[in-house]
């Protein structure tokens, strides 16, 4: 058997595949092996994802966190991070089996998604160019021009993990003349948006397939008449309703979690206004308000700066460049660029309408991510999109719009390549090559004055004009290797300038934490290493119940994934106490954070010594309180004013019950947004302040307990009540926990504007709280028989079609002369 020459090999499509899988996999085994992880919003997913794959693992699921913001549901990071994602349980499941840390099975996770989205980019580019070898280039080359990006921020690769493949699929849709295959590929691709719908924010894809269908359309790249012709046969409509069912199905758990976001809903995404006031701490009664998750009241505006548009001709970070940059780099280099204009050139004369289908795109696409001045401001396109397509309003992080606008300019570049004549691509090999010369002559000078930049242009001239001219000398497979040596250089560098260069600062503070970030920016050491040193890492029994949280100084929460940091020191709240004073900094002042809505009033208008006493911070989460103890209030508006009344050193002997609910519509001070002149505690007000809190006082009567079991979702107490009072439980409240004492159903009281307690008679009860949201429960169970049913759907499409190919091929044979 011939061994196929390299040329052949590359020309394999398993070739592509396996050169892909192998980039990922090293990528994966140097993580692990040297302890490396991404940095940013990129790694903040850890620690929902530990929490959640290690109760996962012991049989239960957690929709419920106690150890953030003193209490609140879970289940919004089942979608905000990916965690409701069918793929997400094989890498609980590689844990569980292999007995790895849970961070090694979440950088797994994450590579997987980044893989998946080169591997379904391949796929594209080979439909366009109809040569793997170019496909695998264009591919590596999207792989590189992302890699900063997405190692800093989740969202350039959660929301659009499954787009370059779903993209691949709409194409052979559109292309398929059969009805028998197009059905299978119309559920295929309402599986793979379904599934994206379970990670991040839907909007995101929303838009992308809006414009993907629509100028597809338009360009005639689908045949809506097909499409209609399909939609009446009998096998189309039970294709149809097939792929409609399975849809619903699989995002079922995201429509009851939208229910609860929306207006009247529990939830809250609070960051929405807190992060227009910046680090300001506003008094704002969320309860009194219509803002909700598709407000537009609510939309931070963060783009693309119009130095990172440039930045894909010259790097992003290049300091000769005097114009605003963004905190998401792009960059694809400067020969893919030339096969972009050879596709502007050909692509509306082409039969072919694909290559303008992709360009079309990337520059709607462009247009939607920056607003082409400061990456704050609202551009006038971004305004006129906004008033056309309402979701995009909630998007507020237009600069996560890089990932497909790269994704659609680098598969324009593939098909410009496949378009260009095979003898005349000697001219933008020459003058790629020219150009990437000239660029690092024009970096190593340094000065971007006029005569530097005319030297260089002139530099570049000659360049070309010698490579160009000298086909005896240089033929043009060496002046193409050369050029895609160059190009790969200048990636490399790219890749490297931003895994030195050091754009954001950690510092972590807790009394046995001191440490500070060293180098690193796109990757770092210093996160692995604080887990492995706090313990964190390996696989552990949850600590048994503790009745003191304790309050949490630092800069900056996320900066070694929040939960996983709170649930070390028992910390129930975020920072709220920021490292400077007079600036407030907490767990607000991020993007997507959810919360209930009593929760808000509660946090942010509350004076800030007293949130820790009356929410158990520093005082006893278990806690009894005579019923001379108790102020009865009309709603939170009332127990707020109530609670900020009452002298601070009396605070830990008052709750405060709401007796009516639900609460008015309008309280008194209600959308007034100041900031408070509140100074943070230092560390020595903070401890003494515990130290004074951490008893009740002595004319009360002794309370004895002992907690018979403590889950995430549920409480079991075994109390001895001196008097008749109230069993107080300082974790958050929502109308999903149910209470019951002595088996008996009991009503929970809503305390302290966000918690809960029951009414107790003198002597021993067994109390038990349990959190059930049923809606966010029976929408995982129907988003698991979706999955479950669309697997076997298309297992059993995929054998048919076995068969039948088996049969004409027998039938064939038979009937052959």
């Amino acid at each position: 058997m011939k061994t196929p020459s390299w040329p052949e090999l590359v020309e394999r499509p398993a070739f592509g595949h396996a050169v892909i899988a192998l980039v990922f996999l090293a990528l994966g085994t140097v993580f692990v092996t040297f302890g490396i992880t991404p940095v940013h919003d990129a790694i903040g997913g850890y620690g929902p994802f530990h929490y959640f794959c290690e109760w996962l693992a012991r049989g239960v699921v957690p929709y419920w966190n106690p150890y953030q913001l003193t209490g609140r549901p879970f289940y919004p990071d089942f979608q905000l991070y990916g965690l409701w994602e069918p793929s997400n349980y094989l890498f609980i499941l590689l844990y569980k089996l292999t007995g790895c840390t849970i961070l090694t099975a979440f950088l797994w996770h994450y590579l997987f998604y980044y893989w998946l989205f080169i591997e379904g980019s391949y796929w594209t580019f080979s439909l366009l160019t109809r040569k793997p070898g170019p496909s695998l280039l264009f591919s590596l080359v999207l792989l590189m021009g992302l890699f900063p990006a997405v190692m800093r921020q989740n969202a350039m690769i959660n929301p659009f993990f499954a787009l370059p493949l779903t993209t691949y699929v709409l194409l052979r849709l559109f292309d398929e003349p059969s009805p028998e295959r197009k059905g299978p590929l119309l559920f295929l691709a309402s599986c793979l948006i379904a599934v994206s719908f379970l990670v991040y924010l839907p909007s995101y894809l929303v838009f992308y397939l809006l414009w993907f269908v629509g100028l597809a359309a338009v360009l005639e790249v689908a045949d809506l008449h097909e499409i209609s012709r399909f939609a009446k046969t009998k096998s189309g409509v039970l294709w149809i309703a097939a792929s409609a069912l399975a849809f619903v199905l699989i995002i079922a758990p995201l429509i009851a979690l939208l229910r609860d976001s929306g207006a009247g809903g529990e939830l809250f995404p609070f960051a929405r206004v807190q992060l227009s006031h910046s680090h300001q701490f506003p008094r704002y009664f969320i309860s009194a308000s219509d803002v909700s998750l598709f407000s537009r009241h609510a939309t931070l505006w963060v783009s693309i700066a119009i130095g990172n548009l440039f930045g894909l001709l010259l790097e992003p970070r290049s300091r000769l460049l005097n114009l605003p940059m963004a905190d998401i780099p792009i960059y694809i280099g400067i020969l893919p660029l030339f096969w972009v204009y050879q596709a502007v050139s050909g692509a509306f004369s082409a039969k072919d309408r694909r290559p303008a289908l992709f360009l079309v795109l990337a520059l709607a696409l462009a247009l939607i991510m920056s607003s082409f001045g400061d990456v704050s401001d609202h551009g006038l396109f971004q305004r006129v999109l906004v008033a056309v397509i309402p979701t995009l309003g909630r998007l507020e992080l237009f600069e996560a719009f890089a990932t497909p606008f790269l994704f659609c300019l680098v598969a324009a570049s593939a098909a410009g390549y496949a378009m260009a004549p095979e003898g005349g691509t000697r001219g933008f090999w020459a003058t790629a090559s020219a150009a990437l010369i000239a660029k690092y002559v024009f970096l190593a000078a340094g000065d971007a004055s006029p005569l530097s930049l005319l030297v260089v242009c002139g530099f570049a001239l000659g360049a070309y004009h010698i490579l160009n001219r000298s086909a005896r000398l240089v033929p043009t497979r060496t002046i193409r290797a050369v050029s895609i040596i160059l190009l790969f250089l200048d990636l490399t560098y790219f890749n490297l300038a931003h895994i030195r260069e050091q754009v954001f600062y950690r510092t972590v503070e807790r009394p046995e934490v001191h440490l500070k970030e060293g180098e690193g920016a796109v990757l770092e050491r210093v996160f692995y290493r604080t887990l492995l040193r706090d313990g964190l890492l390996a696989p552990r029994r949850e600590r048994p119940f503790e009745n003191y949280r304790e309050a949490y100084l630092t800069a900056s929460i996320y900066n070694f994934s929040g939960q996983e940091m709170l649930r070390a020191v028992k910390t129930a709240l975020p920072p709220p106490f920021g490292a400077s004073p007079g600036q407030i900094i907490f767990w607000a002042a991020f993007d997507s954070a959810f919360c209930t809505r009593r929760y808000y009033d509660y946090f942010v208008n509350v004076d800030l010594q007293k949130q820790l006493v009356t929410s158990s911070v520093i005082a006893p989460i278990l806690n009894f309180f005579p019923k001379r103890a108790a102020t009865t209030v009309s709603g939170p508006f009332a127990a707020v004013a109530a609670m900020n009344r009452v002298d601070l050193r009396e605070a830990k002997r008052h709750i405060f019950i709401e007796s009516n609910w639900p609460a008015p519509t309008s309280p008194p001070t209600a959308n007034t947004a100041s900031e408070p002149s509140l100074l943070a505690p230092t560390a020595a007000e903070l401890s003494a302040l515990a130290s004074a809190s951490t008893s009740m006082p002595k004319d009360y009567p002794k309370f004895e307990f002992k907690v018979r079991h403590h889950g995430p979702n549920d409480l079991s107490v075994a109390l001895a009540a001196p008097e008749d009072g109230y069993f107080f439980f300082g974790d958050g409240y929502s109308r999903y926990w149910e209470a019951s004492v002595d088996g008996k159903a009991a009503r929970i009281e809503k305390t302290n504007a966000n918690f809960k307690s029951v009414v107790v008679t003198k002597g021993h009860h067994l109390v038990d709280f349990v959190y059930d949201p049923e809606a966010i429960r029976l929408g995982m169970l129907l988003s698991a028989l979706g999955v479950l049913g669309a697997a076997l759907l298309s297992a059993g499409a995929l054998l048919l079609k076995r068969r039948a190919e088996s049969s004409h091929i027998v039938e064939r044979e038979l009937t052959a002369p």
